[in-house]
């Protein structure tokens, strides 16, 4: 698995909105390109992987809690996984 990282919480929003995040804001050793990376949103919430590029983590997999499924009206007991690609 690839290193992670922690975010603030604008970052958390705009990542889950699939916005980029720049390596230039962010606490992450030597990122290499096109490396996966783990993001983590305040209260240790794991938000999905993104994969570094061109000086910013881009998202690649996203991860949706039951809640945020549910308040799109769907509804489904386990994680939902959307992927970038």
């Amino acid at each position: 698995m690839g290193k992670g990282t922690a975010v603030t919480e604008p970052q958390a929003r705009r990542f889950k909105n699939g916005g980029e995040l720049s390596l230039e804001r962010l606490y992450l050793k030597a990122p290499q390109e096109n490396e996966l990376v783990r993001v983590i949103a305040p209260g240790n919430e794991f938000l999905g992987m993104g994969e570094v590029s061109d000086g910013e983590i881009k998202v690649k997999r996203l991860l949706k809690n039951k809640a945020e499924v549910n308040a799109g009206a769907v509804y489904t007991t386990a994680l939902k996984v959307f992927s970038a690609d």
